[in-house]
């Protein structure tokens, strides 16, 4: 069998590459010149399917998936309407056709369906997904249950999948204890962020940094409502008992309405405009927190 010289073999997997992307890419751009011209435009926006791709790539599934993720981060940040989530899934369902075991490509998917999204379903299905091709991963069932719970209000079936991650071996033990006690904790953002911080200092410890990761979003956005919501309780009763807004947060805790006055998870005080009692996260959410 002949044999490329040692150069050639170095560039023929982007040669790859570039002939698998260069047939969707440029429709893809022309598709994307005209959406604003058609109602149904989504039905018109065109992915090769994960089939297709991994024969084209011969043998590069995992380099083509990889630069399918990247564009899709970029892509995410331009369509958040209701067709743009529909074609999301479709970006991440073609990703994991072609690397079943892309940790990163399930998580951060189910994580821009069901938290930016606000698509619990969406997420779920891409977390099933997931845990069907990698059966011994207790992360995706919890993923998955933390989004019938929270986003869904779904209780029997957050409990099933948090029970379904239990059963898996190497999973904490309080994944257990969650299923047990789910219903008393109805929409309780409290108890969620509890969880999701006993996942993130386990994971921090095992040295796994793929759940370590994903554990750290759920725990900065959960954090960060709670606080948001404290302090606007606390504002609001000092407007109403002194008629004004108070001049910084630190009064509210010399005058007895807070304990103490909380700060984002990575240290950083939260803003605050005493004109308007308004409190907001400094750190653009958006974009997702860095530990």
């Amino acid at each position: 069998m002949m044999r490329l010289p040692p150069a050639a073999s170095r560039i023929a997997p982007w040669v790859v590459l570039l002939v698998c992307l260069g047939g969707w890419v440029m429709p893809q751009k022309s598709l994307d010149y005209r959406r604003a011209r058609w109602v149904d435009a989504d039905q018109l926006l065109f992915l090769p399917t994960g089939e297709y791709l991994s024969a084209a790539s011969l043998g590069y599934q995992v380099l083509v998936a990889d630069a399918l993720y990247l564009w899709s981060i970029q892509y995410y940040g331009h369509q958040v309407a209701a067709e743009g989530q529909r074609y999301l899934w479709r970006i991440f369902d073609v990703i994991t056709d072609l690397d079943p075991h892309y940790e990163d490509a399930y998580l951060t998917g189910a994580l821009m369906m069901g938290v930016d999204l606000g698509d619990g379903e969406m997420a779920i299905e891409m977390l099933e997904k997931g845990a069907a091709q990698n059966p011994t991963e207790w992360i995706y069932p919890v993923q998955a249950a933390y989004y019938a719970w929270m986003t869904l209000g779904d209780l029997d079936r957050a409990r099933g999948l948090f029970a379904q991650a239990a059963a898996i071996g190497g999973a904490p033990e309080h994944i257990a204890r969650m299923s047990a006690g789910l219903a008393q904790m109805a929409g309780d953002h409290r108890a969620a962020f509890e969880l999701w911080r006993e996942i993130y200092e386990d994971a921090r410890a095992a040295g796994d940094e793929k759940v370590e990761s994903i554990a750290w979003q759920h725990v900065y956005d959960l954090k960060v409502g709670i606080d948001l919501e404290d302090l606007g309780v606390a504002i609001r009763r000092f407007g109403l008992d002194r008629g004004a807004w108070p001049a910084a947060l630190e009064v509210l805790v010399v005058e007895g309405y807070l304990d103490i006055v909380p700060v984002i998870p990575s240290g950083e005080a939260y803003n605050y405009e005493p004109s308007s009692g308004l409190v907001t996260d400094p750190r653009d959410t958006t974009s997702r927190a860095e530990r």
